[in-house]
């Protein structure tokens, strides 16, 4: 199931000592609907894009996921170059993970 949040992204890109580059990653910058602040600590919510009506005590249903801010996200190959640019312009995206916890999809500007 897709899982959404709104918020701005920084893009992260290290190499190894040697210098060769490791994959890029993504940490989240939500906006303050999808945050939470617990024990000083902020974290990112995701919300289930699909959900049908929630029955009375659903079996294994997870609405929503999150991550401590400091997570950092793998993305599909294709949204590379789009997430850096909306990196160094600071855009409000609507950014949609899968079940891996990967991202898969952006919406720009995102919506509410």
């Amino acid at each position: 199931m897709p899982y959404v949040t709104h918020g701005t992204v920084q893009f992260i890109k290290k190499t190894t000592d040697a210098g060769a580059p490791l994959n890029a990653s993504v940490q989240i910058g939500p906006t303050n609907d999808y945050a939470v602040k617990h024990k000083d600590k902020r974290y990112v919510i995701f919300i289930g894009d699909s959900l049908p009506p929630i029955p009375p005590n659903p079996p294994n249903l997870q609405p929503t996921r999150g991550f401590n801010v400091e997570y950092s996200f793998a993305f599909l190959p294709g949204l590379g170059e789009l997430l850096k640019e909306a990196a160094f312009k600071r855009i409000p995206l609507e950014i949609t993970i899968d079940d891996a916890n990967q991202i898969i999809g952006t919406t720009i500007p995102a919506t509410p």
